[in-house]
């Protein structure tokens, strides 16, 4: 299953009303955002049927308009999903690793233009990757997620699948084209934690965790008991779901693997929309400005850039930031409408309810 983002065609989404058995907050009469009348209802019936669930949210000029829970954490136990059930976000995690860098950057310990070869000297085919493209997907790696779903008897660490890459030919020419990839976010990771002399998961902690109070917010590990954390769900036919938590790539982090609340990542989302000096005014630009191929022309996507861990729709004449990601069964979907200064955010433990799409008009 690959941490990647699902992509999605959005419509301008209509949020915010009190559903039953849902946990939510008083919204004020002139909240403009809805879920409709049928998501309501499909999302009621997880409760009903005991069906894994969704934790969703929204948030407009830093005051949290909705929060809502639907469905089951943990089906075997009959534990139903609350606010302070915690999600494997998957690919949003990116985004948390694509501003540890930019914080890096800053300090001094690495280069936006610095090529990756200061940190992997062995492997001089990577010469002309530079740490900007390995933020931006514009590295040519491969993607380890198929290597990872080959291996069904040892866990792999970062080590193996470095020693995997060496042997394999980059797919572009750094910088001359996006192409999403894991692995380049695997490697940021690494470069982060050697350029810091400390893991990664203490740099995240120290400089994003801690500072912004995200008391809920770890990562992913194996073997962990991780308090409230919903256990992901595969479905095997309709109605019928069996726990899915075991993946050979459990332990790698940088492109996935943290794990929070709806609530740490409406800090996150404070902080760097917000004016509580967590991070630069220059960071803050980056995060929602895309990057830049060789040839100078923007980073796209199907027609959307990337920042620091966010897709980017510009053109439309409603401007959003996004991203979602997937990994095992846990689904993730987050979005940022500047002009509003409003976000969305769902959080799921099952792949079915296809959360970028439960915000509708």
């Amino acid at each position: 299953m690959k941490r990647g983002p699902f992509r999605w065609y959005y419509r301008l989404f209509a949020f915010a009303l009190v559903c039953s058995w849902s946990i939510a907050l008083p919204v004020e009469s002139k909240a403009r955002y809805y879920i409709s009348k049928k998501t309501l209802k499909k999302l009621q019936q997880r409760n009903q049927k005991k069906l894994p669930g969704v934790i969703m949210a929204a948030m407009q000029k830093g005051k949290v308009v909705y929060q809502g829970s639907f469905g089951y954490a943990d089906i075997q136990k009959k534990i139903k999903m609350t606010l302070k059930s915690r999600i494997d976000v998957a690919s949003v995690s990116k985004q948390f690793t694509a501003v540890a860098a930019a914080i890096a950057i800053e300090k001094g310990l690495i280069k936006y233009h610095q090529p990756i070869t200061d940190w992997f000297s062995d492997v001089p085919q990577w010469r002309t990757i530079e740490v900007q493209n390995l933020v931006h997907h514009t590295s040519g790696l491969v993607d380890h997620d198929d290597f990872c779903a080959e291996e069904t008897k040892n866990r792999l660490m970062f080590k193996h699948i470095l020693f995997w890459l060496k042997d394999q030919k980059l797919l572009s020419t750094p910088g001359e084209k996006f192409r999403y990839s894991n692995t380049g976010y695997l490697l940021l990771a690494e470069i982060i934690a050697r350029a810091s002399k400390m893991p990664f998961t203490e740099f995240i902690e120290k400089h994003i965790f801690n500072t912004l109070g995200m008391k809920d917010t770890e990562f992913f590990s194996p073997g962990k008991k991780l308090k409230n954390l919903a256990i992901s769900y595969h479905m095997v036919k309709k109605n019928r779901f069996e726990p899915d938590m075991d993946n050979a790539c459990n332990h790698l982090v940088g492109d996935g693997g943290i794990v929070t609340t709806v609530g740490d990542f409406l800090k996150w989302a404070r902080a760097i929309t917000g004016d509580s000096g967590f991070i630069s005014n220059n960071i803050k630009k980056q995060i929602f400005t895309p990057g830049l191929l060789k040839n100078g022309s923007r980073v796209t996507d199907d027609g959307d850039g990337y920042g620091l861990g966010y897709f980017i729709d510009d053109t439309k004449n409603a401007r959003v930031f996004y991203h979602s990601g997937e990994w095992l069964s846990y689904s993730s979907y987050v979005a940022y409408y500047p002009d509003e200064d409003y976000w969305e955010v769902a959080f799921a433990n099952n792949l079915d309810l296809e959360v970028a799409n439960l915000f509708e008009e």
